[in-house]
């Protein structure tokens, strides 16, 4: 089992995957193997993991973690030359794995297992039951397994890596202009350098600034010094205390049959954008108390309202009257584009979060 965290970058794959070839030798003799990587300079943004005796000539024991250090502990790591970065990247066993979660966190076991006993099962995808997976603790598999074991390895490895735990950090990987800037979306400079922009959707400019990382999302705009990045962390504290649902959602999803974007949502409305892939269908839903308009924006889309079934083009749209019900479906080869409004006060506040848990949850498992 390999465990890789979505957001590192590698750049040098031959060389990964040269470590995982050296991992896996010490993975199915039983050891549960981390990935250290060869410190580029005292950084206090990682964990470090202190190398001990050699299992095989490319995989040593870990003596010890380290959690993210001061600069003056960082750079005596770096110094001692016996600590490498804690990657966060795992190579195991499942059945060692769950051995060890077993012996050193019963009760995460028991949760997961229970979450996966009682799953709901959707083609290929499975869902854990939510209140047995809640009912576990959270814990990181550093503290809860690796620090524990006695079986814990590591193999150094230098394959360009970062993890990416910032918006800093994709600064960093980032090809930049000549005045160090990185932009991604529709950004106009002005007398700005050594600054990170990201906008997806609409226009950012920016104006004598420098050092900066700049962030708009259809939901939220973050501004911060780029030697803050790591303290974003706060704001994600302050949200969480205060109750905000953007922490958890900006308003898009996937679903079986594609994706969906909330557009802007109100009291007594909602209006969606939704992609719905090839042969995809959204489910038969009925609004007891309040009407939907659809307007087809690209593609053919066949909309089935009560008896009816029609095949609606692009530009065109459908009004689905109070207490019909209504289905959208994509009968061609490409992607298609509605933009769906709610109207009514039951219909638009029963998911303000998101699009209704109906349009991809039928009797049929659509």
């Amino acid at each position: 089992m390999l465990v890789l965290p979505a957001d590192h970058t590698i750049g040098d794959e031959e060389a990964f995957q040269n470590a995982i070839a050296f991992a896996t030798e010490a993975a199915i003799a039983g050891y549960l193997v981390t990935f250290g990587i060869a410190p580029a300079g005292p950084e206090t943004g990682y964990g470090y993991v202190r190398i001990g005796s050699g299992i095989t000539p490319t995989v040593n024991r870990v003596v010890e973690f380290k959690e993210k250090p001061d600069a003056q502990a960082a750079s005596e790591y770096v110094a001692s030359g016996e600590y490498l970065w804690n990657s966060g990247m795992f190579l195991m066993r499942a059945s060692r794995y769950l051995e060890e979660l077993e012996q050193h966190a019963p009760d995460i076991a028991e949760s997961a297992a229970a979450a996966f006993k009682t799953a709901r099962i959707d083609g290929n995808t499975i869902h854990l039951d939510p209140a047995a997976f809640a009912s576990g603790r959270s814990d990181s598999i550093d503290y809860a397994v690796m620090e524990p074991t006695s079986m814990a390895a590591v193999v150094p490895t230098d394959p360009d890596w970062n993890d990416v735990g910032s918006w800093a950090s994709l600064w960093d990987i980032a090809d930049k202009d000549d005045g160090g800037n990185a932009f991604a979306g529709d950004v106009l400079a002005v007398d700005t350098s050594g600054t990170y922009v990201r906008t997806a959707e609409r226009l950012v400019a920016t104006v004598g600034v420098e050092d900066m990382i700049i962030v708009d999302t259809p939901d939220a705009l973050l501004v911060a010094r780029r030697e803050s990045a790591q303290d974003v962390k706060t704001v994600v504290d302050a949200l969480r205390q205060a109750g905000r649902t953007e922490l958890d959602t900006d308003g898009t999803g996937l679903r079986p049959w594609g994706r969906f974007r909330t557009v802007e949502s109100g009291v007594g409305f909602r209006v969606v954008h939704l992609w719905i892939d090839p042969g995809g269908r959204t489910a038969l839903r009925t609004r007891e108390n309040g009407s939907a308009h659809c307007l087809v924006l690209d593609g053919i889309a066949r909309i089935t309202t009560a008896d009816t079934t029609r095949l609606v083009p692009s530009a065109e749209s459908v009004h689905i009257p109070p207490g019909e019900s209504h289905r959208i479906e994509n009968p061609g080869d490409d992607t298609i584009e509605v933009i769906e409004v709610s109207i009514g006060l039951s219909d638009a506040m029963e998911n303000p979060e998101g699009h209704p848990d109906s349009h991809g949850r039928t009797e049929n498992n659509e």
